[in-house]
């Protein structure tokens, strides 16, 4: 960050475990508005041994807001214009 970062880009296998999309989204949303930088976090989808994988990438505005939320447990890929406005809520 002292560099100037301009995106923080996690690349990521975290496993599956009930309700951890919840608290990693919330751990991520306050890292994106700690540094004051967009965040992208890609995680693997599928299975390894006995690992699930689960996807659920995401993609932040600085402020922490949900840009784009992947699918999960399928592959997918997310175009994301890092600088779009964050989504209003239905």
């Amino acid at each position: 960050m002292a560099a100037g970062a301009k995106l923080i880009v996690n690349i990521s296998a975290s496993p599956w475990q009930r309700a951890k999309e919840v608290t990693r989204l919330t751990m991520l949303q306050r890292v994106a508005q700690d540094e004051k930088v967009p965040l992208v976090q890609v995680n693997m989808v599928g299975a390894n041994d006995e690992l699930i994988f689960d996807g659920h990438s995401v993609a932040l505005n600085a402020k922490g807001d949900v840009l784009a939320l992947g699918a999960s447990f399928a592959e997918e890929v997310l175009l994301v214009d890092m600088n779009a406005p964050a989504p209003t809520p239905n």
